[in-house]
């Protein structure tokens, strides 16, 4: 299982570096990763459901908040865990967590 949270930490990066492309910032929380992971791990099939959960729980909600214009270009969310959802809050703008991070 170790090996699954692995696995998730590098599919979910890969999900981060896409929607930054994209000019938005992300922060996905431990408690969603955790959860995708736990989740997306079947004991038969091993990790391999996990890109589908991810995709389903996480890619395509971001995606259509995206495209509905809920976030703006240049803003950075946090993707948390309310009940069972992963949901997508706004907490500034990338520009100014990069500043941030590059003082700390």
């Amino acid at each position: 299982k170790e090996h699954v949270q692995k696995i998730a930490d590098l599919l979910l990066a890969d999900v981060v570096r896409r929607v930054h492309a994209q000019g938005v910032g992300l922060e996905i929380a431990a408690d969603v990763r955790n959860r995708l992971a736990q989740d997306g791990f079947d004991p038969s099939f091993g990790a391999r459901p996990l890109k589908r959960e991810i995709q389903r729980r996480l890619e395509t909600p971001l995606a259509t908040a995206l495209l509905s214009g809920q976030f703006p270009k240049g803003a950075f969310i946090r993707a948390v865990l309310r009940g069972d959802d992963v949901t997508f809050e706004e907490v500034g703008t990338s520009a100014s967590k990069r500043t941030a991070l590059a003082t700390a």
